[in-house]
C-alpha cells in the first residue's frame, strides 16, 4: 500500500508542477513553507500584492463520528477502496512529537 500511495503521489506532484511537495519523500513543512515564502518575496519585489488564508485542519476528522462518515462516504458512492483507506487513516492514529533525540509516547 505505502509502494502504491508513494508512485500515485509522484505522479501527481509531477503533473502538479515542481512547486509541489505535499506527501512526498525528502520533503517536509519546511520546505514548503521556504517556498512559500519565496513566492511572496519574489512578488513583493515585483510589487505585486500577497495574501494568504491558513487554516488549521488537525482536528477536523476528530470533530464527526468517523463510522458516520464513513458511511457518508460509500453513501455518496465513493468506491470501497477509498472506504478502506480513509477508515484506515481514521482508524487507531497516534501521533508523537521528536525534539532533539527525544521523541513523546
Amino acid at each position: 500500500m505505502h509502494a502504491y500511495l508513494a508512485r500515485s503521489i509522484e505522479l501527481s506532484t509531477l503533473n502538479a508542477g515542481a512547486g509541489s511537495t505535499a506527501y512526498r519523500s525528502g520533503f517536509g513543512c519546511q520546505t514548503t513553507v521556504l517556498r512559500m515564502l519565496e513566492d511572496w518575496r519574489q512578488a513583493l519585489d515585483c510589487r505585486n500584492q500577497v495574501g494568504s488564508i491558513l487554516m488549521d485542519l488537525s482536528k477536523a476528522f476528530d470533530c464527526l463520528p468517523h463510522d458516520l462518515f464513513l458511511r457518508k462516504l460509500q453513501t455518496y458512492g465513493a468506491s470501497a477502496d477509498t472506504g478502506g483507506l480513509m477508515g484506515s487513516y481514521l482508524g487507531n492514529r497516534k501521533q508523537r512529537v521528536g525534539l532533539r533525540g527525544i521523541t513523546s509516547e
